[in-house]
């Protein structure tokens, strides 16, 4: 409902979608405030407190430390680049290429919320079925060709149906992800090392951003699109020997032990 809701109050002012944002952040902000749980936190050891920088070194070391997560933490960076490219210029896609109204927009979107959930409710049965691998791989080379295909063929229907696709895949890879980081990383880490793995992948949003700019300014929209297809098969492919089912098994295998 979101995305054409949005894209709906946009096209009648463009202040109103904005406004209704930063309401519904007020709400969520006095209903968090509103919460009374009783519950008094109890201090379970005597040992003195630590700095947050020491936790946040000890969150870079464990991550960088550990083949599996530096790899995991690397191909979502790369993934990120890609993604934030493909939908920095979806906009423009639109509009200039498949020559959509301001509604229509906020339809691509709804098409990549309904994949999102698909793939969210889906992820662990595949994973299940196939292997964390498979599904994190086959998924990272799966949001590769449809940003391709974005790229290549000019048609409403067949991008509808790509950004289904990229939702789908991406939010399976996304939960295979989080559960192998929860398996590795030691509990008394587990937040220090995730807060890490957060900040390297979220590097690779403005660099996205900025390079899908740069692309379509010197070249044209499906340019940047091609080479972040592209792009991305190849990360799949260079990755696969680290992060393939037999890999990852080991992997957890070890943090078991």
């Amino acid at each position: 409902m979101g995305p054409p809701l949005g894209s709906a109050l946009f096209g009648a002012w463009n202040f109103l979608p904005f406004a209704g944002n930063a309401l519904s952040f007020v709400a969520s902000g006095l209903l968090i405030f509103s919460i009374r749980t009783g519950v008094k936190p109890q201090r379970t050891s005597e040992a003195p407190r630590r700095s947050a920088r020491s936790d946040i070194v000890e969150g870079i070391r464990w991550l960088f430390g550990n083949r599996t997560l530096r790899a995991l933490a690397t191909v979502s960076c790369l993934g990120n680049v890609a993604a934030t490219a493909q939908f920095a210029m979806l906009a423009l896609l639109a509009k200039e290429v498949l020559a959509l109204p301001d509604f229509g927009f906020g339809l691509l979107l709804t098409a990549t919320a309904l994949g999102a959930t698909v793939g969210g409710l889906a992820a662990a049965a595949a994973s299940r079925r196939f292997g964390p691998g498979t599904v994190m791989l086959a998924g990272k080379a799966g949001v590769g060709t449809a940003i391709l295909v974005l790229g290549l063929v000019a048609n409403v229907w067949v991008a509808a149906a790509m950004m289904i696709v990229t939702g789908a895949l991406m939010t399976a890879e996304k939960v295979v992800v989080s559960t192998l980081r929860q398996q590795i990383v030691p509990h008394e880490l587990l937040g220090r090392v995730l807060s890490s793995s957060r900040l390297v992948v979220m590097i690779g949003g403005p660099v996205g951003a900025g390079l899908g700019g740069v692309l379509a300014s010197l070249f044209a929209v499906q340019v940047s699109y091609v080479a972040c297809g592209v792009f991305l098969v190849l990360v799949t492919l260079v990755f696969y020997p680290v992060l393939n089912n037999r890999a990852l098994a080991s992997a957890t295998d070890e943090s078991v032990a």
